[in-house]
């Protein structure tokens, strides 16, 4: 994998019918670095990564990849290049959770190199913490176990971008901290990680850098601990919050409701 891959957004805007959701967004996202999408429901975070993946319209700018224009890779290469957690993603077949997570590999099918796609598979369903339910029928599992199961697959893949929409939504606390645990050490092997999350703290926590989506849908962009404040959450939802820090770490508490 090359050092140094930047996924770069000029003035790109994205959305459905010629309709943008998202507007002349000029971002950077870097290797080695988590970087969190937030904002509140509605405001575009997953339209934003739908546009980057190519399945909400690109109505005008640029995205790419070390220079190479992003829209112009075949559908193999933009499958082995961007892998892809959606939101409340779910396997609606009775298959068994290793064959799930080997869907991951599907991309390569064409030139397959099975200790590389064992050794992928094995990384992604320890990370997820999958591996005791392997032949599990995933129509057995409970909600945030198949959460974990398709983010397993989606780590499969191998590719250099993450794109992760939600991916602790509905798991208990060890699991989400675990979780973005394995994202941040997943980065710093040279990824590029994208992730929606709705936990500030997680992002502050986590996440190297962050995006916030405002109710007008401005990008306000930069470190997570200079995006996450109290007046940047105010604006973006409307509520009053408890600031400070523990161990050198801070965090931010939604409080109340802000008054009209």
């Amino acid at each position: 994998m090359s050092r140094n891959r930047e996924l770069l957004l000029n003035n790109a805007s994205f959305g459905y019918r010629g309709a943008p959701v998202i507007a002349d967004a000029t971002l950077r996202f870097r290797e080695g670095c988590v970087t969190a999408i937030l904002g509140s429901n509605g405001s575009g975070k997953s339209t934003l990564m739908k546009g980057i993946l190519g399945l909400a319209d690109c109505l005008n700018g640029q995205i790419s990849l070390d220079g190479r224009d992003l829209r112009q890779l075949s559908d193999m290469e933009r499958a082995r290049t961007l892998a892809y957690l959606e939101q409340q993603a779910d396997c609606h077949w009775p298959m068994p959770v290793e064959k799930v997570v080997e869907l991951g590999r599907y991309p390569y099918r064409h030139h397959r190199l099975p200790a590389q796609d064992l050794q992928a598979i094995d990384r992604a369903m320890d990370i997820a913490d999958v591996k005791a339910m392997a032949g599990r029928k995933v129509s057995q599992l409970s909600g945030g176990e198949r959460t974990r199961v398709m983010l397993a697959r989606a780590l499969a893949v191998d590719a250099p971008i993450l794109l992760a929409d939600e991916p602790v939504a509905g798991l208990d606390p060890q699991h989400q901290l675990s979780v973005m645990q394995h994202l941040r050490s997943w980065s710093s092997d040279g990824r590029i990680v994208l992730v929606v999350l709705h936990d500030l703290n997680l992002a502050l926590k986590y996440c190297d850098e962050s995006v916030l989506v405002t109710p007008d849908r401005q990008l306000i962009s930069g470190p997570t601990a200079q995006v996450v404040n109290e007046e940047n959450v105010r604006r973006a939802f409307g509520v009053r919050s408890l600031v400070g820090s523990h161990e050198g770490q801070p965090y931010i508490l939604p409080w109340d409701v802000e008054s009209c």
